[in-house]
């Protein structure tokens, strides 16, 4: 998988062929990221989205591609999202998308 060979420093020169392979793969990674333990959940959700902040930095000519199959990708994603911030002990979460390019996962919590 792309986004594990990112991870594991074995990925440098990320090229749009590339980013498009990773995110079809991230669209799959969504249904395998709600089967994973509570804690290792957000951890590989926080590692999605960091690959693909990257990835939008470092291919400008097709910013507008990625950044569709984001927002989709992320449609897609929200249901995950919602059992795995309860797992950790949240009270609820937002997902942002700046310009530049940006993206935010917070998580809220109560503080007692």
């Amino acid at each position: 998988m792309i986004l594990d060979k990112w991870l594991e420093g074995e990925l440098s020169n990320i090229t749009y062929d590339i980013v498009s392979q990773a995110l079809n793969e991230l669209e799959e990674e969504g249904d395998k990221i709600q089967y994973l333990i509570r804690p290792d959940a957000y951890t590989r959700l926080i590692a999605c989205i960091t690959f693909l902040n990257m990835a939008y930095q470092q291919n400008p000519t097709k910013q507008p591609e990625i950044m569709q199959r984001l927002l989709n990708w992320i449609q897609n994603i929200k249901y995950i999202i919602d059992p795995i911030v309860s797992g950790i002990g949240g009270d609820g979460y937002s997902i942002g998308v700046a310009a530049p390019f940006g993206v935010s996962i917070t998580v809220s919590f109560s503080v007692y």
